[in-house]
């Protein structure tokens, strides 16, 4: 992303604390921020792009399942500077 090799703006992981117990099939939230739909639908990474490795054997322990997806619209984001 600091490079300019991908129009993904950011990104983040999240534990999900409730709901929780059994039945739940999943335990993190992984999330990629884009600029638009089209661009979260239609991404390209640069040939060169290197991904870190550091932090993702974490990561992959955090998830209970296979992953999910689904697509949300931000439509508002309130933060404090």
């Amino acid at each position: 992303m600091d490079n300019k090799q991908t129009a993904q703006v950011a990104w983040g992981n999240a534990i999900v604390l409730d709901p929780s117990g059994p039945d739940v099939k999943f335990n993190s939230v992984s999330y990629d921020l884009f600029p638009t739909l089209q661009t979260a639908l239609l991404q390209n990474w640069d040939p060169a792009t290197k991904f870190p490795t550091t932090g993702l054997d974490s990561l992959t322990k955090m998830s209970a399942n296979i992953p999910g997806r689904e697509i949300y619209r931000i439509v508002k984001v309130e933060a404090k500077n």
